[in-house]
C-alpha cells in the first residue's frame, strides 16, 4: 500500500503545480481541442436562441488562455472557456471536423446557426410577438434543446 500513496502523493503535488505550466498557444490544435471538446466540452443553445460551447478545465488557467488566444472571441469565467452565437462559428468549424463523441450535437447546432443566417436574411434580425413564422422558429428551437438534453442523457 505505500507504493500506491506515494503515488497519490506524488500525483497531488504535481496537480497543485498545474497551473503553472506553460502553454505553447501555437502548438494547440484542433485536433487536440476536438479530443478536449469530447472530454470537456459542453454544447448547447442558451439565452436568445444563441449557440453556446463551453471547455471547461478550472485546473489548468493557461489552457484556457492559450485556446482563446487560438480561437478569439470567446470569454474565461470560472474555469471554462466560453463562446457565444457568431463568436463561436470558428471554433464550431474545427470542432465538426475533429470531434468525435459530441458530433451530433454539433451538427445540431451547426444546422441552428445556419437557420438563424437564414432567419435573418429572410425576416430581419427582429419579428413582432404572436407572428406565425416566429411561433415556428420557437418551436424548431424547442425541438433543438430537446434533441440536445437527450444526447446528454446517454
Amino acid at each position: 500500500m505505500k507504493n500506491r500513496r506515494d503515488a497519490c502523493e506524488r500525483l497531488a503535488l504535481l496537480k497543485s503545480q498545474y497551473d503553472e505550466i506553460v502553454v505553447d498557444a501555437s502548438r494547440l490544435t484542433a485536433a487536440y481541442l476536438g479530443g478536449l471538446f469530447d472530454a470537456e466540452g459542453c454544447a448547447r443553445i442558451g439565452g436568445h436562441d444563441c449557440i453556446r460551447l463551453q471547455i471547461t478545465q478550472s485546473s489548468s488557467p493557461p489552457l484556457l488562455g492559450a485556446i482563446l488566444e487560438q480561437w478569439p472571441g470567446g470569454s474565461i469565467d470560472n474555469g471554462a472557456v466560453a463562446y457565444c452565437g457568431a463568436k463561436g462559428d470558428a471554433l464550431l468549424a474545427d470542432l465538426l471536423e475533429h470531434s468525435l463523441g459530441k458530433l451530433d450535437q454539433l451538427h445540431i447546432l451547426a444546422q441552428h446557426r445556419q437557420d438563424q443566417r437564414d432567419w435573418q436574411s429572410e425576416h430581419g434580425k427582429y419579428v413582432r410577438r404572436g407572428d406565425e413564422v416566429l411561433r415556428a422558429w420557437k418551436d424548431k428551437v424547442a425541438r433543438r434543446k430537446a434533441q440536445l438534453a437527450a444526447m446528454k442523457r446517454k
